[in-house]
Parts: C-alpha cells; sequence; structure tokens
C-alpha cells in the first residue's frame, strides 16, 4: 500500500491521484493547507510510516520510489523477519537480500 500511494501521490512516472497528492502535501511534507482532507482508514498505517521516514535524516523528497520502498521494509522489518524468512530460515537471507537490491538482476540485463 505504501509504494501504491507514494507512486500516486508523488512520483512523476504516474499520473497523480488528487486526494492522495493533497494528503501527501498536507500530512507528510506539512504544508499549510486550508483544505479539510478525508484520510481513508486504509491509508492511515501508511501514512504514519511515511511521515517517520519523511523525518529521517536523509530524507530527500525527491526518492525514488525504490528508495521509498526501500526505507518502508527496513522500518517496517528491522525488527521482525519477513514471514519469507521465518519459512526457511536455513538460507542465508543476508546475502540473498543483498542480491536482491543490485538493479540489474531481471530479465532485461
Amino acid at each position: 500500500m505504501s509504494k501504491t500511494f507514494m507512486e500516486l501521490a508523488c512520483d512523476s512516472k504516474y499520473v497523480h491521484s488528487p486526494l492522495y497528492n493533497a494528503i501527501y502535501r498536507k500530512l507528510i511534507l506539512e504544508e499549510d493547507s486550508r483544505e479539510e482532507l478525508f484520510v481513508p482508514e486504509y491509508l492511515t498505517e501508511t501514512i504514519d510510516t511515511i511521515r517517520i521516514i519523511s523525518k529521517m535524516e536523509d530524507f530527500e523528497e525527491s526518492f525514488s520510489i525504490k528508495l521509498w520502498y526501500n526505507k518502508i521494509m527496513i522500518l517496517k522489518y528491522s525488527n521482525d523477519p519477513p514471514k519469507i524468512e521465518m519459512k526457511h530460515p536455513h538460507l542465508n537471507w543476508t546475502d540473498i537480500w543483498n542480491k536482491v537490491q543490485y538493479e540489474c538482476l531481471d530479465s532485461k540485463c
């Protein structure tokens, strides 16, 4: 949900959702706005997570969606391993996650 929200709120590669963009500007960037916004309940956790990331030292509004997503995953799973890791504890997950982060691990390379 977080990735979709960020894509539709501020990524130039996508057509912006007026609602998501307004929520992003008002609640994440804290721009002054007189608009009253209805924030759907399903976005509450997403907004809280993104707000935490936006308060980090290295935050830049121009973060790529990939960087946003990496920060969200680290924030959400830094204390608890993802479920896939619990299902296969015998694998070297540090090595696997490092390889997944390389840009050229898709069929186009």
